[in-house]
Formats: structure tokens, sequence, C-alpha cells
């Protein structure tokens, strides 16, 4: 297949062809590994004991955590899915930890290899679309976004999108005495794992905002928006049990003076970071704190279940949840908590429909993405009811013709704001940001088409449009997104045009109406740019070499990438993430 050779650094370097020319064989390598051969239970246990690792910290204690990491690499699972799915569900195991037992020392340079290449495969596509210089050959390689322009855009983009991820409210403080000293001894709870799902359930709180109406829910799995967030609500509540239980196994794994106990808890830890449990207790569980009836649950089910043949995990997205069948008929299902809180998001669901069924996604489900954005942008500015609000009109003069997705104009000051929105599928991966961008160079166009217009022009198309006589007005064009923009190729085009994402929005324009009761237009332009610096400012941007290093297990030809990563600050990002989304009513 013929890839694209040139991309926003222009013509491919000989170094960058020589990797790329690597992949192939990095690809089969990978596949023939030896510990693709071991049961599903086991890599899945290997794999999710990494999750936990990443998200938790070892029993070295939580600073050891590096959460950041965490959650990327639950997003590159989506990479390793087929390989995942192709293992044999059988042997099962008698327990986690005698599922991991055949990962021994041998298979452990495999695992790193195994985890190092879910993000290589993160890294190839952008190489193929020109994201980095890369330097060296024979194996070992440097890649770079140059300082300056490039680097800054990554930035503000991948804080957009940070910033958008839906965020979840601390319920309850760890010290919390339902969350505590639950095991009695391995394989014994004292029944409050019992209790704290429903607990959960009733105080958990997830700040996300929608993506579509009922119409498009129900035809993108058959459910309603509610019936939806009820199951998120009930996954999570599930997530958060088995997490409190395997902190509680790690304290008494740290407590254990006798390293026959220690074993013996962090034997037990596995079992609530990577349950295996009966799938009928499981739905139960479901069924009970949602309601739902059970045609309604496994519809949904099986959006957020890996199939045989590795489906519908892709681009960003690793269903939670794996059926088995063990060696007596019964049926059971496995999951990590970490990932189940991480991945059953409406863009998930959203994301599977466009795969499963393109069609239904393009005629019903991707038309409401858009108008579900305007609503939310649009809740912004009705709160001042002194701003006159149009939306989706089309306009034409003198040959020039667009469409306005959404105008607010405000009399007291002449001011007018010209939103345009585009709403596709939250981006993850290269393939799919550069469908973005493609979208928001859309969007760049129209706004540039009505700033064409002379100021005479201008006057007359919005004075028809209101219906009032508009002179000398100040116009401020803002491009709105669910998440960020795309690459430097984008950021570079906007000049004037301001980015925002609803957060932005709502940041901006909670702070100047709790302040005043009013929504000034020019101050809102003006508060949109200067609170994107401040989130970044706060979010401590610094850039670190990363390394992706490949072979220690006999993947073909040793391969070591240098890169740069961006690293923010978590402790920040989610503040900011929980200040500026929305409480809907």
């Amino acid at each position: 297949m013929t890839q694209p050779a040139q991309g926003i650094l222009g013509c491919m370097s000989d170094a960058r062809q020589d990797l790329l020319n690597r992949e192939a064989a990095l690809d089969a390598s990978v596949a023939a590994l030896p510990l693709l051969d071991l049961p599903k239970r086991s890599l899945l246990t290997a794999l999710y004991g990494v999750v936990y690792q990443l998200m938790h910290g070892t029993g070295k204690g939580s600073k050891s955590a590096r959460p950041a990491e965490g959650e990327a690499f639950i997003s590159r699972m989506s990479h390793l899915a087929p390989l995942i799915a192709r293992c044999p569900d059988l042997p099962i195991g008698a327990s986690a930890h005698d599922a991991h037992s055949p990962i021994s020392a041998d298979f452990i340079p495999q695992l790193r290899d195994l985890v190092q290449y879910g993000h290589a495969c993160e890294i190839f596509p952008e190489l193929w679309h020109g994201w980095f210089t890369v330097d060296g050959g024979d194996g070992v390689y440097v890649l770079d976004h140059p300082e300056g322009p490039i680097r800054e855009a990554e930035e503000l983009d991948i804080l957009l999108s940070e910033i958008s991820v839906p965020a979840r409210l601390q319920v309850a403080p760890l010290s919390n005495s339902a969350r505590t000293n639950i095991l009695q001894e391995p394989g014994k709870t004292n029944g409050k794992d019992l209790i704290l799902p429903a607990l959960y359930y009733a105080i958990m709180e997830t700040r996300e905002l929608p993506l579509l109406y009922d119409g498009g829910m129900r035809a993108a799995v058959g459910v309603t928006m509610d019936e939806f967030l009820r199951f998120q609500r009930a996954t999570a509540a599930l997530a958060c049990t088995w997490l409190d239980v395997a902190a509680d196994a790690g304290r008494l794994a740290a407590k254990a003076t006798r390293k026959s106990d220690r074993n013996k808890w962090l034997a037990e830890q596995m079992e609530w970071y990577a349950p295996l449990l009966s799938a009928d207790y499981v739905e139960g569980m479901l069924a009970s704190l949602t309601g739902l009836g059970e045609s309604t649950l496994n519809k949904i089910l099986d959006i957020f279940t890996l199939r045989g043949d590795g489906t519908p995990a892709g681009e960003g997205f690793f269903p939670p949840f794996t059926y088995f069948t063990d060696e007596v008929g019964r049926r059971m299902i496995m999951f990590s908590p970490d990932v189940l809180l991480h991945m059953t998001a409406q863009r998930n669901l959203v994301y599977v429909c466009s795969k499963r069924q393109r069609s239904t996604f393009d005629n019903l489900v991707s038309r409401e993405m858009e108008p579900r954005l305007l609503d939310l942008a649009e809740m912004e500015f009705g709160r001042d009811r002194h701003l006159a609000i149009k939306r989706n009109v089309e306009w034409s003069h003198a040959g020039i013709s667009g469409e306005f997705d959404l105008l607010v104009y405000d009399h007291r000051s002449n001011a007018l704001m010209h939103l345009q929105a585009k709403a596709p599928i939250p981006p993850q991966g290269a393939r799919m940001v550069k469908r973005l961008e493609s979208r928001v160079e859309e969007g760049l166009e129209q706004l540039r088409r009505f700033r064409s217009l002379d100021e005479a022009g201008r006057n007359d198309v919005l004075s028809r449009i209101f219906g009032v006589t508009i002179s000398g007005v100040e116009v401020h064009d803002v491009l709105l997104t669910r998440t960020g923009f795309g690459t430097s190729k984008v950021w570079q085009q906007l000049g004037d045009i301001i980015p925002a994402n609803l957060q932005l929005l709502h940041g901006a324009s909670e702070e100047l109406y709790g302040a005043t009761g009013v929504l000034e237009l020019p101050r809102m332009a003006n508060r949109l740019g200067t609170l994107l610096s401040e989130l970044l400012a706060n979010a401590k941007p610094r850039w670190k070499a990363g390394e992706i290093t490949l072979g220690e297990s006999g993947v073909e030809g040793r391969i070591s990438i240098t890169l740069p990563l961006l690293r923010l600050d978590p402790a920040a990002i989610l503040k900011d993430r929980l200040i500026l989304t929305p409480e809907l009513p």
C-alpha cells in the first residue's frame, strides 16, 4: 500500500525511510513471539499488572505511580488487541496467580517488547505522515519535533485534548472506612466488597459532555442516553470497588513481615486488579445497579467486549471486557478496573458504531454530533438574555456564500462572535487526527469566506439576519471543536481566529458572567485566548526524551527509537478538567 511520503516537516529523509522499511518485519516478528502462544488469561493478567503498576505504583507506594503513562498504555493496548485475541482461551487457571505463573523470567523480555510495540504502533503512522524529523540508521534512530511553532502547537493541542477527557469526581477519601480493611485474609472479605458497588453507584458522578441526542444513541446502540449513562455509572462503581480491594491487598502486602505472607497478599491483589469472575455475577450486578433489562444491557456490553478477532478495538479503544467459557462450560468475564474506568466513554461507543455500521453512522449518528456541540455552545451564551443568537444560517452576498454555524450579537458593544463548529469523533492516532484537520480546515474556510467580504457586505449580511441595522460591528472569529485541532499544520493557519473547545468556552463564560452578570463579547474573546495560555502555564509543559527499544526477546533486529515526549502536570489537568467541564441539568 502506498503511504504518504511528505508531511508537516517536508520530504522524507533517508533515515525516516530506513526506519519505515523495518515496520513490516517488526510486525511479523512481534506476531511470532512465543509469549502469544500462552493462554489469553495469562497474557491479560500480565498486561493488567503493567496497567495497575503504572496507574497506582508498585510496593514502593503511590509516589511511584505514573498515571499519565498508564492512561497512554491503556490506549495503546488497542494496537495489541488482535494479538491478544488470538491467544488460546484455555486453560483458564485456578487463580490469577496460577494464570500468571507461565510468565516466567524467560517471558519478561517478550512482555517488555510487546508493551514497547504498542508505543511503536502509535509512532509509525505519525512517521508516515511526516510529523517527526528522523536521524540515525542501522536500528538506532532519533526522532524530533523542531522547537518553535511545531512544539508549541503540540503543547496547546494536547492540553485541549486532555481537559476534554471525561472526568470522574473523587467520591470518597481513601480513609473512608468502607474503602479500607476489607480483606480479612486472602480470599476472604468482610462483605464490604458487596456493599461498595451500590455505594459508589449512588454517589458516582462522571463529567462527560454528550456527543449525541437520544436518537443518535438509539441508532448507534439501540439504547437511550440515560440507559447508557446508567451502565457507565455502574461499570465505574464496579471498577472503583475492585480498585479499593486491590489497594487494600497492597497495603497488607506492604505490612507483611514474612515473605510468604507478602506473596500471598500480592497474589490476592492480582485477583482484584485482573479479576476473572462469573459472567452471571457481573451481569447481575450491573443489571441490579442500573435497572436495565437483559436485552438492553447486552447491547451495551457488546460494544465493550473484545471479540475473538480483536474487534472492535482500534485507534485508542481497547474493549474492557473479555468473555471466556471455562473447562466445565461456565461463562466467565475478565477485566481490568483501570481499563474499565477509562474505556467506557461515549467516544468509544460512537467509534465502534463508525466501524461496524458505517452507513448508520454517516446517515444518522454523525449528523447529530455537530448540532449537539452547538447546543452546548449556545447554552453558554444563552445565560445572557441580551445576546441575540442565530444558528445554521445560510448567507450570500455578491456571489459569495456560506453558512454560519453560530452567530452571537451584542447590541450593547456592537460586537459579534462568529463560531464555526466541527465535531468529528474525538481523535486518537494519526488517521483520526488527519480527519480532524480536514474538518477544521473546512471551518477555517467558512470563517475566511465571510471575512473576505468588505465592511459594507458584512453589514448587509448581518443586518438581514438579525433584522436590525448593523454597522461597524466588531467581529470575533472562533473555531470550536470538542477536543483539539490537530498538528501545527492547522494551528499555523489560525492567525486571529480563536481556538476553543467546550471546556475553554465554559471556563471563560462562567468567569465573566459570574463576575458581572454580563457576557461582553470583546472580553469573552480576549478571555478565551488568555485562559488557554494560563491553562498551559498551569500544566507546566516539559519535553523529555523517551525511548522505544525492541529486540530484547529476539524481535528481528534490535530497534532503538529516541523521541520527544510531552509531560503535563496530571494534578493540574485533573483540576482544570473538573472546573471547566460544565454540569448539565
